[in-house]
């Protein structure tokens, strides 16, 4: 009859558990598992979801699982097939998932916050954006610098105010690229 499980139409056959069979085995599993056990399911059950492109899911799980280092990493390898198809808003929602504190020190997240929040507000964009040029400066990462600096043109070009600002970045940029 299928109440519980939906069985998906999909090239490799899928099932999907009713939310509330879902929410109930989620809140029976630490009772009934030990530490390990769950959070080795948990890491598979992620790696899987990663290996199925659905980034955002295997992020709650490491989120969830306190795996901030992979979290971290889940982030920053699906965040350009976000920004590609569109998805700032998951981008956002995905480090907004972190501790602040791991964003800040992470140049990389910095400039995928910045990126996802081009849409929505492009002060904080440029904030954002500067933070993870200063972070790959730090790192000598010449690709994020440029990447990181594109991204602080692109917010004064998208609304068309304040080009005065802009002539500072064009010129980092000009000289990160003849340095290059």
């Amino acid at each position: 009859r299928h109440l519980f499980i939906t069985r998906r139409r999909l090239p490799e056959p899928t099932f999907e558990m009713h939310a509330l069979l879902r929410q109930f085995l989620l809140s029976r599993a630490p009772e009934v598992l030990d530490r390990g056990a769950l959070a080795a399911g948990m890491s598979r059950a992620a790696r899987q979801l990663e290996a199925r492109g659905d980034g955002a899911a295997a992020l709650a799980l490491r989120v969830e699982m306190g795996d901030l280092q992979e979290a971290e990493r889940t982030v920053i390898a699906f965040a350009d097939a976000w920004l590609e198809q569109g998805r700032h808003r998951t981008i956002r929602d995905a480090i907004a998932s972190l501790p602040p504190s791991l964003v800040v020190a992470s140049a990389a997240l910095s400039m995928y916050a910045g990126l996802g929040a081009m849409p929505f507000d492009q002060q904080e964009a440029r904030r954002l954006l500067g933070d993870a040029f200063r972070g790959f400066g730090s790192a000598d990462d010449l690709a994020g610098r440029v990447r990181s600096a594109c991204g602080v043109v692109d917010t004064y070009a998208g609304n068309f105010s304040d080009f005065g600002s802009i002539a500072a970045w064009l010129d980092t940029l000009c000289a990160l690229i003849d340095d290059a």
